[in-house]
């Protein structure tokens, strides 16, 4: 009897032992038939919980980077060639503003600033954004700020803020990430001098002689408080209000007419006048909203400033012999 339990006991121990060793007998007979040995190692690097985000940030600094330009970048391009030639220099005797507006074309909304470089003889100068932002200029290089400038074309109006003749020229526009450059806060216009005879009209400003377009010599300028005015209401027409200068007198203030700046002929070019106030000296005018205005006088040939630039048809005549004019019977 105890000889059997004996067995019994053993084979339970045996059974018990082999279902245990089981696993690791099936993992060696695996290991055996793969032979791992023989198979090149693969080594995967695990990721600490202080580098993943590291790695993490790097990857994602570089997709930014590669990205970036590619969505978000704008192209600045020149559209004209010319030297500006301001306050009556040699090469623009009759000041003319037509070579002093440059246009610019961005080929989307602008995300960055906006540098202007140029080569500059003569006296200080000043910018008008879009016949709305003036920034003077310190040396030969302003930065245009992203927010007042506009997809597809804008203006860069050059003036002279000293009496001395002035040139610019090699003008050159790129994206950049410069501070902009400040923008002068113009003076508001006094409604006595100037004002905009519409409802819910946008602000006025007086203008200096370098914060508008040259004022060409066949003009002389009779405004009332400054320079020249501007408005920006926007809108295709707007009647505006001019002083004229009280010196003046009575019998040439009818002669006075209104001239406003033209962006697309860069000339100024003058108004219908629709009323002449004797009493409070201004003029009224319709003209094409959001530019600049100022009162003016035009000269006539028979005056020696503007002579000297038009030549009569008579002076160009050659003498003739007065032999020529005597006939033979």
């Amino acid at each position: 009897m105890n000889r059997t339990k004996l067995i019994i006991d053993r084979c339970a121990a045996f059974t018990i032992a082999f279902v245990m060793m089981m696993p690791d007998l099936m993992a060696t007979v695996r290991v055996v038939v793969e032979q791992p040995w023989n198979k090149p190692m693969n080594l995967e690097r695990s990721s600490s919980p202080k580098t993943a985000p590291r790695a993490e940030s790097f990857a994602a600094f570089r997709k930014n980077e590669l990205s970036a330009p590619v969505s978000e970048a704008f192209e600045v391009q020149l559209l004209d060639e010319h030297v500006a030639y301001l306050n009556n220099h040699p090469e623009d005797a009759l000041n003319k503003p037509n070579d002093d507006v440059y246009r610019v074309d961005l080929s989307s909304d602008p995300t960055q600033n906006v540098a202007v470089r140029f080569s500059a003889q003569g006296g200080t100068l000043g910018i008008t954004v879009n016949g709305e932002h003036y920034l003077p200029v310190a040396g030969q290089e302003v930065v245009i700020a992203k927010e007042l400038l506009r997809e597809g074309t804008n203006t860069l109006l050059f003036s002279a803020t000293s009496s001395l003749p002035t040139s610019v020229n090699r003008v050159e526009v790129r994206p950049s990430n410069k501070a902009a450059s400040r923008e002068l806060v113009l003076s508001s216009a006094s409604s006595a001098d100037f004002s905009v005879l519409e409802v819910n009209a946008g602000l006025a400003f007086a203008l200096d002689r370098g914060q508008t377009a040259a004022i060409p010599v066949s003009l002389t300028n009779v405004t009332r408080g400054a320079t020249a005015y501007r408005s920006l209401d926007r809108k295709e027409y707007v009647r505006v209000r001019i002083g004229v200068n009280g010196t003046l007198g009575v019998s040439k203030l009818r002669e006075a007419r209104v001239m406003y700046f033209d962006y697309p002929s860069r000339s100024w070019k003058e108004a219908r006048v629709h009323a002449v106030d004797h009493a409070a000296f201004s003029l009224e005018a319709e003209v094409p909203g959001g530019t600049d205005y100022f009162a003016a006088l035009i000269k006539s040939p028979e005056m020696p400033e503007a002579a000297a630039f038009m030549p009569t048809a008579i002076s160009d005549l050659e003498p003739k012999s007065p032999a020529e004019g005597i006939s033979l019977i």
